[in-house]
């Protein structure tokens, strides 16, 4: 079930999602930032997710980007992307976002045995559409390298070897 918690409706494929009665936002705080000509300025901070269901098996929720970034171990939530807009700019189709990952596999002193490219809405669907049904027994965690979030599944002992998951940027 494909449920749009976003304040628009969503045609994808010609399938209209109808706008919920639930909208996930983030909390935000604003803090004055100054002035210019006589303007106040404020600056924006962005906090927690609110209104957003629990995860259920077999249920894609359709929300805000800003929800679906802020919430990276979600494996249930997707947002609209490649939106199609007639000449009155509303939204007539498009697709659910997927980002591409690369999970490389690497032996234990870290040399690369190989990669895969993997499209997903988030790192942990990706680990999980690579991993398939035994990802209960990998151990994940996230790291920083750089700037950039990676993911990194410790291999169940007996294959000594783990993953890592990244965002490709193209």
């Amino acid at each position: 079930m494909i449920r749009n918690l976003t304040p628009h409706e969503v045609n994808i494929n010609g399938v209209i999602f109808p706008v919920s009665n639930v909208i996930p936002r983030l909390t935000q705080t604003s803090v004055g930032a100054g002035s210019f000509d006589g303007i106040t300025l404020i600056r924006t901070g962005y906090g927690s997710v609110y209104d957003l269901p629990n995860e259920k098996d077999g249920t894609l929720l359709i929300v805000s980007s800003m929800v679906r970034t802020a919430l990276p171990n979600r494996t249930d939530l997707a947002s609209p992307g490649d939106l199609v807009r007639d000449e009155s700019g509303n939204i007539t189709d498009g697709r659910i976002k997927m980002e591409t990952y690369q999970i490389d596999r690497r032996n234990p002193d870290g040399s690369s045995i190989g990669y895969s490219l993997i499209g997903a809405t988030n790192a942990i669907i990706a680990l999980k559409k690579y991993i398939g049904t035994d990802f209960k027994d990998y151990q994940i965690k996230k790291t920083c390298v750089n700037g950039h979030t990676v993911w990194t599944a410790i291999c169940p002992k007996e294959t000594a070897e783990y993953l890592e998951v990244r965002l490709l940027w193209i």
